[in-house]
């Protein structure tokens, strides 16, 4: 009986570590939650995958930015081509074909159907980065934006109680 209260407890304690901030349990957590690990090794497991959340965002960032230069310019760069050409030889990209069909229609001398490419590549990216936003908010309980514009507070917080329901205003400059 006592073990099993402990491992009770055990499920408990990750579902009440799982539940912190958004208040939900994930198909994931729920499935690491009956398994054996106690709430450390949960907590890890769970600070590791925000860790490679955050690394996916930034990535989805820097190439969302740089693909947003290439249409506003209108102009791809022999550095461009480059980099689609890394990108079409990527098996493991979602992005590949979109990288392939700009190199084609570049090869083509079809700025205009490569400039449309890189849009629709943009696009896909976009979607990528607006879910790794979800999984970040669903395995850390808070919003990515909130944590890193504010130094960790929610916007709320960051506001301060004074300033509820006023327009929030971050500096970009820090």
């Amino acid at each position: 009986v006592f073990e099993k209260m402990l491992v009770y407890q055990n499920r408990l304690d990750k579902s009440m570590e799982a539940l912190i901030g958004d208040g939900t349990i994930t198909e994931e957590e729920a499935s690491l939650i009956m398994q054996g690990i106690d709430r450390k090794g949960f907590i890890n497991f769970r600070n590791t995958k925000l860790a490679n959340i955050e690394g996916q965002i930034r990535v989805e960032q820097g190439l969302i930015r740089g693909l947003d230069e290439m249409i506003l310019s209108e102009t791809i760069s022999e550095d461009d081509v480059d980099f689609f050409q890394n990108l079409a030889q990527q098996e493991d990209s979602n992005l590949s074909e979109g990288a392939a069909n700009v190199l084609a229609n570049v090869s083509q001398g079809n700025r205009e159907e490569a400039i449309k490419a890189i849009k629709d590549m943009r696009d896909k990216a976009t979607i990528g980065f607006n879910q790794h936003l979800v999984n970040y908010k669903n395995w850390s309980g808070t919003d990515y934006a909130d944590l890193h514009l504010t130094g960790g507070k929610s916007l709320e917080e960051f506001a301060g109680g004074d300033e509820l329901g006023k327009t929030l205003y971050i500096d970009p400059q820090g």
